[in-house]
């Protein structure tokens, strides 16, 4: 699932979700509108922050 899905489903703001997983705001919103690469680092604090909803995976950009 992507972030930004994740969010808006649970009504969750970028800053408090970021305040969870320990990661700027402004690091959560570039990875939202894919403007950066995610690290190792992030997508374990994201995975861990969103119970295994959101991974490193559903940050691949998919053609199809």
């Amino acid at each position: 699932m992507k972030l930004d899905r994740y969010l808006r489903r649970r009504r969750i703001s970028q800053t408090d979700f970021a305040k969870k997983a320990k990661i700027s705001t402004g690091t959560i919103s570039l990875l939202i509108n894919n403007k950066t690469w995610i690290s190792r680092e992030y997508a374990q604090r994201i995975d861990r922050a969103t119970s295994g909803r959101v991974t490193a995976n559903d940050f691949v950009y998919k053609t199809r």
